[in-house]
């Protein structure tokens, strides 16, 4: 590994380390506030194509795995 990538693994780790909760968590009642998600919006991050699919299987007790 080069110098520049070292240190950049480093900030990018130390600024994970910083951003980490240090207090309990919030209980599982709390309310959250739905103006804060309002401006968020919907967007595909992956590939734009996918390729051929030959084959397909499902796990049979489980209706939401498959492969």
């Amino acid at each position: 590994m080069s110098i520049s990538r070292i240190r950049c693994a480093s900030i990018i780790l130390a600024a994970a380390a910083v951003t980490l909760p240090f207090g309990a968590p919030a209980p599982v009642s709390a309310q959250i506030d739905e103006a804060l998600f309002e401006s968020m919006r919907y967007r595909n991050i992956g590939p734009f194509r996918g390729g051929r699919v030959t084959t397909v299987t499902g796990v049979p007790d489980d209706t939401y795995t498959f492969y």
